[in-house]
């Protein structure tokens, strides 16, 4: 099941047939109502294309306030049994606030951030072979474990400064950081911004999660 919101379906609708001169394909009704004419319709019979049905819907949810896209997604979440009954309101629009800018769908967001509110989220081999193919990702999850347990500031800012601190250490790139690390606490090598992952899952969460990878 697809959803799309009706501001972006109507914009859609629009454009079929009929485009402005400028190109933009991202209008208010106001500006297209304004826009139009008929010399910008086109000869050619209009053919329905989900997928730009899909980018125009994705800029929509996008521009949602926060409040408006969490009251979206919260059917969609309950019904794939995603988040429990009593999540945390402020939490959940935290996970929503990180990972909109990263889905194309509201429809996606079940398997996009299902980790955020469960340990028992599986490790996707494809992407731990890959990680583990080059460098120590063992000895860099070691020392970023080590590092980030003495912090009693776990903000982006913070956690981004420790992680550059460790590359200048340990003379490799960051990149050795962070997809172990965030292998480790997600099961994926996808997602939000790290940092902000981080952040958001919270220090003791974080913390568990590279413990019980390495236990492994």
């Amino acid at each position: 099941r697809r959803y799309f919101l009706a501001d972006a379906v109507r914009n859609y609708l629009c454009l079929l047939g009929w485009s402005p001169k400028n190109d933009r394909e991202i209008l208010p009704i106001d500006e297209i109502i304004q826009l139009f004419d008929l010399t910008g319709i086109n000869k050619n019979n209009a053919r329905f294309d989900e997928k730009k049905l899909s980018f125009i819907n994705t800029d929509y949810l996008r521009a949602l306030p926060l409040e408006t896209f969490s009251w979206l997604c919260r059917p969609v979440l309950n019904e794939s049994k995603i988040i429990p009954e009593n999540v945390d309101e402020d939490f959940l629009q935290d996970v929503l606030r990180i990972c909109r800018e990263k889905v194309r769908s509201i429809e996606e967001l079940p398997g996009y951030c299902a980790y955020f509110f469960t340990d028992e989220y599986s490790i996707n081999e494809k992407a731990k072979q890959k990680i583990f193919k080059k460098g120590d990702p063992l000895a860099r999850l070691n020392e970023i474990l080590s590092s980030i347990e003495t912090l009693d500031d776990f903000s982006e800012e913070i956690l981004e400064k420790t992680v550059e601190s460790l590359t200048v250490t340990h003379n490799v790139s960051s990149g050795e950081y962070i997809h172990p690390a965030r292998l480790a606490v997600s099961g994926t090598n996808v997602g939000p911004g790290f940092y902000a992952m981080l952040q958001v899952l919270g220090k003791e969460n974080v913390l568990c999660r590279i413990k019980k990878f390495l236990a492994e």
